[in-house]
Order: structure tokens, then C-alpha cells, then sequence
């Protein structure tokens, strides 16, 4: 189907014109690319590119690398798997030198298998830095170095395949290994960011893995008990960003909109509380952020633009829709 055969899904002119203001160039890159599908080549596209690396998210986060690119952050909740799943959010790529030197020091630290030495870990001066949080934080660095476009690296690609073996006998991931048994069920939190992961790979999305990844979240209608359709997995959903190890809605709802699940019975609820996040303007709440996060998005309990943004992305992927502004 062509983009001019598709159906439209109107969004507020206001709304639309709050997401290309000029004062957050990332936001702005990313409607024009992704919701609107301007080229790369077009006039707009090419000059709010040259912005983003003077943005101050991006200023911060280039402030954590050191001279010979490695990043000696030590924050509880920044590390280099986040900081390079930031570079990609804010649309950056790897013609920049900086984040080409930074993504180069991390893959070199790659072991055998294609996994990672723990950050956390290796800030703690623990002996065994060996990754033991498979989902979390590495599918979320996974994903970015797919934004930055390093998908066909052989390092990535290799580490792609262990993200894969890693899949739980539920159809889940989990973010350790190190305490548990065969029995132990994934978690909910790192699954969501494994499946972020295989949304930016079409290529994966027929595999076994994916596919029983999708059912994880089908069969707990995305946020329930498996068991109990009436209890939440862990407490009442909420609109987070950036995506990080707590579970928010706006993941896996733009994921498996993303993967054409989007109109899947099994997104009925979600799609309603993700509804209940917009006011009344059609912008979209912010309900909770990384505390003392390298990159912030904005403030808790606010109309949010990067909220704002996913949420009119996942519904235009959900009904294979061109967007265009309402000017009613």
C-alpha cells in the first residue's frame, strides 16, 4: 500500500505545531521523519538534523564521555547502555564522531557469546563483570545502536543473536539470571524493552522468538496477570519516559503497533488507559521519569511531548494511517 492510498488520522493543528517547535529539535526531527514521513533529503529534515547535536540532552549525555570515549558515569541510574539508547531516541546517528568513538569502545568490550560486561557491576570493582541484565538495559542499548545505524555490524549482529538465545520457556526475558530456576517466570519489565528491540527489526518479526514474545503480551491482554485479566502485573500502567527498567504503557503498545498488532483484541485495554492519558487539548501526560536521569524529557504530570509523540505514533501504525493536521 502506498502512503497516498492509506487512510488519514487527523491530529490537532495546535498539537502538531507544539511537536515541531524549534526549542526541541529532537522531537521536532522525529514528527517530521516518523509521523508526517518526510525524506531525509528534504530541506527541514536536513536542518533541524544539524540542531539536534547542539540540543542540550545532547550536550549532557556527550558531557559523560570521556576523551578516549568510554563513559565513566556513575549514577544509579545512567550507564553506557543508556546513554546509547538516548543517542538514538534524540536522532542522532554514526556520523557523528563522538558517538562513532563512544559506540566503538562499548562493542570492544564484547565477549564471546555477544553479551556485554555489566556497568554496574563494573563501577562496583566486582570481579566478575560479566552481564548478567540481559533485557533491561542491554535490549535498550540494542536498540539504539539500531537507531544510530549500526544494524549491520558484525558485533551487533552478534549480540542480536544473544538477545534471541536468551528467550524464557514463557515466551519472556528476564533482567538477571543469577538467582534463578528453570521455573522462574520472565519479567515483565525487561520483556517490554526485548520487544522495543524486535519492533526496529522487521526481519525478526516472523521468528519463533518474536512471535512468542508477542503472545507474552496476548495472552495478559499487555498488562495483566497472565491468570487474572483483572490485576495489574505491576500496579496500574502509567505514561514513562525515557523507556527504562519500569514498565510503562506506551512500550508495548507502540511496539505492537509498530509490528502490526495494533488492532489485536488484546490492546483493547490498553489502548483505553493510554486514552485516559490525553487532555483534553490532545496532548499526552508525562507520569513518571528516570530520577536524576542524563536525559530529561520534561515534567512529571505535564502534557509531554515525547508521551505526546509515541502516542500519536502508535496510533497511526495501529490503523496503517498518513497523518495529517485537524484544523477544525
Amino acid at each position: 500500500m502506498k502512503p497516498s492510498d492509506k487512510e488519514s488520522m487527523r491530529i490537532p493543528q495546535s498539537v502538531l505545531n507544539w511537536l515541531l517547535e524549534e526549542n526541541n529539535p529532537s522531537v521536532r526531527y522525529r514528527t517530521l521523519t516518523e509521523l508526517l514521513d518526510y525524506a531525509q533529503d528534504q530541506s527541514e529534515v536536513i536542518e533541524v538534523k544539524k540542531k539536534i547535536i547542539e540540543s542540550s540532552p545532547v550536550a549532557k549525555i556527550f558531557s559523560q564521555i570521556d576523551c578516549n570515549g568510554d563513559w565513566p558515569w556513575s549514577g544509579s541510574y545512567d550507564s553506557p547502555e543508556l546513554g546509547i539508547g538516548y543517542l538514538g531516541e534524540l536522532g542522532l546517528d554514526r556520523t557523528i564522531p563522538i558517538v562513532d568513538k563512544a559506540v566503538c569502545v562499548f562493542l570492544s568490550q564484547q565477549y564471546p557469546d555477544g553479551s556485554f560486561p555489566n556497568s554496574y557491576s563494573m563501577r562496583k570493582g566486582r570481579e566478575n563483570a560479566r552481564r548478567n541484565d540481559e533485557s533491561c538495559y542491554y535490549a535498550l542499548a540494542m536498540r539504539g545502536l539500531i537507531r544510530l545505524g549500526y544494524q549491520d555490524d558484525a558485533r551487533v549482529q552478534k549480540a542480536l543473536s544473544f538477545v534471541l538465545s536468551e528467550a524464557r520457556w514463557d515466551g519472556g526475558y528476564l533482567c538477571t539470571k543469577s538467582y534463578v530456576k528453570n521455573g522462574t517466570k520472565s519479567c515483565i519489565r525487561g520483556s517490554k524493552n526485548v520487544l522495543l528491540l524486535f519492533a526496529e527489526l522487521p526481519d525478526l518479526w516472523k521468528t519463533d522468538e518474536c512471535q512468542r514474545l508477542v503472545a507474552y503480551f496476548f495472552d495478559r491482554n499487555v498488562f495483566f496477570k497472565r491468570n487474572d485479566h483483572t490485576q495489574f502485573v505491576r500496579g496500574a500502567p502509567s505514561t514513562v519516559y525515557p523507556f527504562h527498567y519500569r514498565f510503562g504503557i506506551l512500550e508495548p503498545v507502540y511496539a505492537l503497533s509498530k509490528m502490526g498488532y495494533g488492532s489485536h483484541a488484546s490492546l483493547s485495554a490498553a489502548w483505553e488507559f493510554l486514552a485516559e492519558k490525553k487532555d483534553e487539548t490532545g496532548k499526552f501526560i508525562l507520569d513518571w521519569t528516570v530520577p536524576k536521569c542524563a536525559f530529561n524529557p520534561g515534567k512529571k504530570g505535564s502534557a509531554n511531548k515525547w508521551v505526546t509523540l509515541y502516542a500519536y505514533l502508535s496510533m497511526k501504525q495501529q490503523e496503517n494511517c498518513v497523518v495529517v493536521a485537524n484544523t477544525e
